[in-house]
């Protein structure tokens, strides 16, 4: 098995521990200041929403933008086979958040557009490193799979091989 990690999981690694950065100490200051005061928000923006303040969307930012993706690229250092997967899969729950976010309570502050930036990066890129991965199986002479891809290097990942 390959140990070195290529240059795209190099970028999304990067992108991942800012990204959990990020949401670790925003999901931080607002538990710590559930009126959104910490990070200069207010609560008038949860109007319409089931929440009073900002300790369960803190829970959420802290768990979403702040462990997974920090769980993520852990894995990808450490070459978990599933690692390619987390990246597509926080990558786009991100995203999702971050639209949600911005459709619900409106845009309040520069963090919204900068961690969806990230999280779309993470998405798009990781969907890059499965099309090498697919490119690289079928370069390689071996059959396609019907399942999932592993990033270089990972074997014993992926459902039943078949002929193209």
């Amino acid at each position: 098995m390959d140990a070195r990690i290529s240059p795209t999981e190099g970028m999304i690694v990067v992108l991942e521990f800012a990204l959990a950065v990020g949401g670790f100490m925003a999901g931080v200051a607002l538990l710590t200041a559930p009126d959104g005061a910490s990070l200069g928000w207010s609560t008038a923006s949860l109007d319409g929403t089931p929440f009073s303040n900002y300790v369960v969307p803190a829970l959420f930012l802290l768990t979403l933008t702040g462990v997974f993706p920090a769980l993520v690229a852990i894995a990808t250092l450490a070459r978990r086979p599933w690692s390619m997967w987390g990246h597509l899969v926080m990558g786009g729950l991100s995203v999702a958040w971050i639209g949600g976010q911005i459709l619900t309570i409106g845009y309040i502050s520069l963090l919204q557009p900068i961690f969806g930036a990230i999280a779309f990066l993470i998405t798009t890129l990781g969907l890059m490193l499965y099309a090498q991965a697919r490119d690289e199986a079928i370069a390689s002479g071996g059959p396609a799979r019907s399942g999932p891809i592993a990033p270089t290097g990972v074997r014993g990942v992926g459902g039943p091989l078949r002929q193209p």
